[in-house]
């Protein structure tokens, strides 16, 4: 679960794809509709709170549920979608307190998404966990620093879909560029 294999990758690939990602949906949605590109900030308890869940939540959905569908015998592909599924029944509650402003569909399409890309960062780093709870960090983060929720965009939803298509192409790029992907994690 945690160890010295692929450190390097497991720390900066994470990192790299999450902020690249949100940078660009940003970036793109201020020079299509021609907004000042601003940063947002966070408070002390957002950031607590993003750091409690990237820590308690990737122990149990990678660290243990999606390692337990594996063992079961569950194809490889579709443990993140299987994990995926249950990760956004688990967090439904927040669409009916108003604590996520996107459409369910989208949110539900970003998470099965993000899922594989969790699963990507977890194959290339021989299954060590804290590619996974950096990338879980820096995208909650992100998403805060990078202002991608449409409240914060004149209640505009494309840079959150523009985010699902460049995390989509992510998801696709490993079998893009094989040996690119290879060379970096292997």
């Amino acid at each position: 679960m945690f160890h010295k294999n692929y450190v390097g990758i497991a720390v900066f690939l994470p990192i790299i794809i999450a902020c690249l990602t949100m940078g660009l949906a940003k970036l793109i949605f201020c020079l299509r509709f021609k907004v000042n590109f601003v940063l947002g900030s966070i408070s002390a308890m957002q950031l607590l709170i993003i750091a409690w869940a990237f820590i308690a939540e990737e122990i149990g959905w990678r660290g243990y549920w999606e390692s337990l569908l594996r063992k079961q015998g569950i194809n490889k592909g579709v443990v993140p979608f299987i994990t995926r599924i249950i990760w956004c029944l688990w967090h439904y509650h927040y669409f009916l307190q108003n604590g996520v402003q996107v459409p369910i569909l989208w949110f539900f399409i970003s998470c099965i998404v993000e899922s594989y890309i969790y699963s990507f960062l977890m194959d290339c780093t021989d299954k060590n966990l804290i590619s996974a709870m950096i990338y879980h960090f820096f995208y909650n983060l992100a998403i805060h620093m990078f202002l991608i929720s449409p409240v914060d965009n004149y209640d505009n939803i494309v840079p959150y879909i523009l985010l699902v298509i460049l995390a989509l192409y992510y998801k696709s790029a490993p079998s893009k560029y094989e040996r690119f992907w290879n060379y970096i994690c292997c």
